[in-house]
């Protein structure tokens, strides 16, 4: 299956700097998800795009590779997609086939669940081809 995992880790937060190095349980919420990733064993799939250095030296120390995103690409105002589309294209300028499936992983979510990734990357190999777009959500139980 084509697919490529980006998580998006800027350190250009304004409200929370370097968020996503932010401790939780003394460990930078990308560690957990790149701890995510090592047990599933899909690091050779993976890339870190970010402008920070810290980030690109933490990722980079736990053997991810990294993209250097533009500075343009680290506003509060940038989405998503444009840096998921400026990966994209990094990946391929390095000779990396353009992936079928590209999976989003933000550091922020650091407890998603193994099972969740695995059930979707089987879910991709299944749907029909019209299908373009995934996205997995979690229902909140009232009070």
């Amino acid at each position: 299956m084509s697919f490529k995992i980006i998580i998006p880790a800027r350190g250009n937060s304004k409200r929370i700097p370097l968020k996503n190095m932010t401790a939780l349980n003394q460990r930078p919420l990308l560690w957990y998800t790149l701890q995510y990733i090592k047990k599933i064993d899909l690091v050779e799939h993976t890339y870190i795009s970010t402008e920070n250095d810290k980030i690109s030296n933490f990722s980079k120390n736990h053997n991810f590779r990294v993209i250097d995103r533009p500075i343009t690409l680290s506003h509060d105002d940038t989405s998503t997609e444009d840096v998921v589309l400026d990966a994209l294209d990094q990946i391929v300028k390095k000779g990396v086939s353009m992936p079928k499936w590209c999976v989003i992983l933000p550091p922020t979510s650091p407890l998603r669940k193994i099972s969740t990734l695995k059930s979707m990357i089987e879910l991709i190999q299944k749907i029909p081809s019209h299908i373009d777009c995934l996205m997995t959500v979690t229902e909140t139980k009232g009070d």
